[in-house]
């Protein structure tokens, strides 16, 4: 069941439809600060008794008490395989590793 959705400010642009989609269902949506990310994020997980966490694209890595404070954990999902292609945009090192492997470069 999904009670809320946590965006990084500066990827705080959301898709109107999908703000729609929330917002018709009640789902809750926090806008979080990097330099503020522990406080602003563990009290908005408190406030919906999250019992467990998603990451999908959140590139910013997350402080140890906020991954504690909820009973079930974080998962994050990642697109690549960890850790040969880590960081927020590993889909392009895994392109490139690729398209240089063919070319030899």
């Amino acid at each position: 069941l999904l009670v809320g959705v946590i965006i990084q400010k500066d990827l705080s642009f959301v898709d109107p439809q999908f703000a729609l989609w929330l917002n018709a269902r009640g789902i809750a949506t926090h806008v979080v600060e990097q330099n503020n990310i522990q406080e602003s994020s563990t009290n908005f997980l408190e406030k919906l008794n999250a019992e467990l966490v998603l990451v999908f694209g959140f590139s910013w890595i997350l402080p140890k008490q906020l991954l504690e404070c909820v009973p079930f954990g974080f998962f994050n999902i990642h697109f690549s395989l960890l850790p040969a292609y880590k960081g927020p945009t590993p889909l392009f090192w895994q392109i490139k590793s690729v398209f240089a492997r063919k070319i030899k470069l």
